[in-house]
């Protein structure tokens, strides 16, 4: 028992160390009346602002619902914008943080557990990596009515890859 309990206190733990050659996230804004972002360059009250207006291209983008999101759509390390429009369920992303129009568009259709296409209903948009071989973030949607992810992979039009119940009052 005592060569375990040594062996146990020189295990090293993890710290957290910080990287420098790693990009840092900062925060930002969106105004969804003038479709413009405001990002901070870095995280303090002094931060430079970098401003930019999106310029819709689509009929199905350009709502004042529009849902700011953030991800490195590329695989760069370097997040980029977009919006995220509820009321069509379609992604506009961008590859730069700079005045443009959507780089990639594509509309996330949701398929219910019956086959049956989902009606957008509130749905919030989120950005994450869904699995440990992805090179690149996904984007996914939360339908608070029904309390399920659906998460997607790809960058490209279609349904999601995988969907989890989940929510207050609900386990999986």
């Amino acid at each position: 028992m005592e060569a375990a309990a040594a062996a146990e206190a020189m295990t090293p733990s993890p710290t957290n160390t910080p990287n420098s050659s790693l990009p840092q996230d900062t925060v930002g804004l969106f105004d969804p009346t003038n479709f413009k972002f405001y990002l901070l360059n870095s995280n303090s009250s002094t931060a430079q602002v970098n401003s930019f207006t999106l310029s819709i291209a689509t009929s199905s983008t350009g709502s004042q619902t529009d849902q700011p999101i953030a991800g490195d759509w590329l695989g760069t390390g370097f997040d980029t914008v977009g919006v995220y429009d509820p009321n069509y369920s379609t992604f506009c992303l961008l590859y730069a943080n700079t005045a443009s129009g959507c780089s990639q568009t594509f509309t996330f259709t949701i398929i219910n557990p019956d086959g049956s296409v989902s009606t957008p209903n509130g749905d919030l948009a989120f950005v994450g990596r869904w699995n440990s071989t992805a090179t690149h973030d996904g984007v996914g949607i939360f339908d608070p009515f029904n309390q399920t992810f659906y998460l997607k992979n790809d960058l490209s039009g279609g349904s999601q890859d995988y969907s989890v119940q989940f929510g207050f009052g609900q386990e999986p």
